[in-house]
C-alpha cells in the first residue's frame, strides 16, 4: 500500500500524470492482486524504490494482457511506437513497469533490479522488457546488463521514455 502512495505522490503530483487514484493511492488495471509483483527497497523503513512486475502472458480481463502489449496494441493511451514488432505473450518474459526511486543515487534501483533478475530467473524468465526513462539505459549498462531498445523513445507532456529488453542470465545450477 506504501508503494501505491509513494507512485502517486511522484506520478500525479510531481510528474502530473493524469492516472486513476483512491483516496492516497495511485493504481490502474495492471496492479491486480493476482498477477502483479511488487520489488521494493527500503532504507530506514522508508521505500527508497520499487517496481511492478508482470508476466507477459498475462491475461487482465477480455481486454488487457500487460502495459508494453497494450502500448503496442493501442488499448492505452501511451505511444504505440514504443515498440519496433509486436511484444511477447509468453511465460518465459516479463515486464517491469511503475519503476520509482526517490535516492538521488541509481544503488537502490540496482538493488531492485538485481532482486528481479533474481525472481524472474527462479520462475524461468528468459527476457524482460522496461518501461521508463532513457536514463535506465546507462543505469542498467553500469550494473552489468546489456539492454537493447525495442522501439522508439517516446515524449509527452509527462517526459520521455522508451522500452528496453535485457536478456536473463542463466545459472548454472548444477556446478
Amino acid at each position: 500500500m506504501r508503494f501505491l502512495t509513494l507512485r502517486r505522490s511522484i506520478f500525479i503530483h510531481k510528474k502530473k500524470w493524469q492516472l486513476f487514484d483512491e483516496g492516497s493511492i495511485e493504481f490502474e488495471q495492471y496492479d491486480t492482486a493476482t498477477v502483479a509483483t511488487y520489488v521494493i527497497a527500503h532504507r530506514q523503513g522508508e521505500i527508497v524504490a520499487g517496481a511492478r512486475l508482470l508476466r507477459c502472458d498475462t491475461k487482465i480481463g477480455p481486454e488487457y494482457s500487460y502495459m508494453i502489449r497494450d502500448a503496442y496494441l493501442k488499448k492505452i493511451e501511451i505511444p504505440s511506437e514504443i515498440c519496433f514488432e509486436e511484444p511477447p505473450v509468453t511465460s518465459d518474459a516479463w515486464e517491469i513497469t511503475r519503476a520509482i526511486s526517490i535516492d538521488k543515487t541509481p544503488i537502490p534501483m540496482q538493488m531492485v533490479l538485481s532482486t528481479i533478475h533474481d525472481y524472474i530467473q527462479k520462475d524461468g524468465g528468459k527476457v524482460c522488457l522496461f518501461l521508463g526513462p532513457p536514463a535506465f539505459l546507462r543505469m542498467a549498462r553500469r550494473a552489468g546488463y546489456e539492454p537493447r531498445r525495442v522501439g522508439n523513445i517516446a515524449q509527452d507532456d509527462s517526459g520521455r521514455y522508451l522500452v528496453l529488453a535485457f536478456d536473463i542470465r542463466q545459472t548454472d545450477e548444477a556446478g
